[in-house]
């Protein structure tokens, strides 16, 4: 595990640091925006790389071990995309057309593929046993967008009753002082000191999406281990256990604020709590809780798998 994980760093690192790049120059020099209302790249800052090292590991563990093989002609290929989509990007910021928008997206997504096929041998990836997860991969990496996207409608369906399971973790924990509402497309929680509205985007159905994700690629690599109906109860389990996971987040970062607050002015304490934590701690709890998950189902495994403890030879076996 540590071996292959070494070997994805490596990997990741010549591509993050070119989109980090990336990302700057847009921004900073072009003043051009990735995403859409609601939504942008940086988003993916935690949910992408996730989604790579599961893909990698899959790789590794479903196929033979992949070798690193530099390639000039790669290197020329990629530096062609950058310069491409360098100059249409500066393009667009004098002249938009939709044409050009769809080219744009087109030629990024070239520049991403690029630079992670740099110093890989393609062929051997592409006979990998275990290529299929690049699927599920990519449903991790883009769960948030996913849900934001074609998602609003099944939070706005279940808001009451995600707000009843949300009123249910803070009466549990003891929070006494703290109400919630549902709204027709939000929920509000409220304190004497502040409130709280929540809404599709911390609904917690990205995780779930992020957590199936993972689970197809975890499931066929050890599905020999159970029965399909032990699977399917594990994935129903896995869920339940996502959706709690997110109602714990967002206890944690209101009750952070109400910490903060303590220490610093209202707006100042709000403002450190949804800066440093708010982005990007829903998916350090998913990974944490898909890591441990997966884990326990294998120590699990395991246990059943065990054969019996031979039998003493001073123990009378009854007739």
């Amino acid at each position: 595990m540590s071996t292959a994980l070494f070997k994805a760093f490596k990997l990741l690192s010549f591509p993050l640091l070119e989109l980090v790049f990336l990302r700057l120059f847009l921004k900073h020099v072009l003043s051009l925006r990735l995403g859409f209302p609601g939504f942008t790249d940086y988003e993916l800052f935690l949910p992408a790389p996730l989604g790579f090292f599961a893909f990698f590991l899959a790789l590794e563990k479903g196929g033979s071990p992949l070798s690193f093989l530099f390639s000039r002609k790669k290197l020329l290929l990629h530096v062609c995309f950058l310069i491409l989509f360098l100059g249409l990007s500066a393009f667009l910021k004098i002249s938009f057309s939709t044409t050009g928008v769809v080219a744009w997206w087109g030629l990024l997504g070239l520049v991403i593929l690029s630079a992670f096929l740099l110093f890989i041998d393609t062929k051997a990836l592409l006979k990998n046993q275990a290529f299929w997860s690049l699927l599920p991969s990519l449903l991790m990496v883009f769960s948030l967008v996913i849900f934001l996207k074609w998602g609003g409608a099944l939070f706005e369906n279940t808001i009451f009753i995600w707000a009843k399971f949300l009123k249910a973790v803070f009466s549990f924990l003891g929070i006494d002082t703290v109400k919630v509402y549902a709204f027709s497309k939000l929920v509000q929680i409220n304190h004497p000191q502040w409130a709280v509205h929540i809404g599709r985007g911390c609904s917690g159905f990205d995780g779930i999406l992020f957590f199936v994700g993972a689970f197809g690629i975890f499931c066929p690599l050890f599905y020999h281990h159970f029965k399909a109906s032990t699977w399917g109860l594990f994935l129903g389990l896995g869920v339940f256990l996502f959706s709690f996971l997110n109602f714990l987040r967002i206890v944690f970062l209101f009750s952070l604020g109400l910490f903060f607050m303590q220490f610093f002015p209202k707006e100042d304490a709000i403002k450190l709590t949804l800066t440093l934590f708010h982005a990007h701690l829903g998916y350090l709890l998913y990974a944490m809780g898909a890591f441990s998950y997966f884990k326990l189902i294998l120590a699990f495994s395991s246990f059943a798998a065990r054969p019996p403890l031979p039998q003493s030879k001073n123990q009378v076996t009854p007739r």
